[in-house]
């Protein structure tokens, strides 16, 4: 049995940044997200697809600031569709 007051039976706390957004170029629009446990200062980013493919970087990211900027890194260097080519090896189905 659970117990609502127990912390071991609470979900974490997933708290989202102002810099997440739809962003579309090219012809193509994905969801980024960039998000961070309420526990930890470190920032995760997750960029999907409009068929629900999910790209997530392995590392983590001490600001949202530097997350969006290795966004915008990997849109410039592979552009949107590039990132989504079917061996990349951030792709989570």
């Amino acid at each position: 049995m659970t117990h609502p007051d127990d912390p071991d039976d609470l979900d974490p706390v997933i708290v989202e940044s102002s810099r997440s957004c739809t962003y579309a170029k090219d012809g193509m629009t994905v969801e980024v997200a960039i998000y961070r446990l309420e526990s930890s200062t470190e920032w995760a980013l997750e960029v999907i697809d409009s068929h629900g493919t999910s790209l997530v970087w392995n590392d983590e990211f001490a600001s949202e600031d530097e997350a969006w900027a290795a966004f915008e890194t990997a849109v410039k260097e592979e552009g949107l569709h590039g990132m989504f080519a079917p061996d990349d090896p951030r792709k989570m189905n």
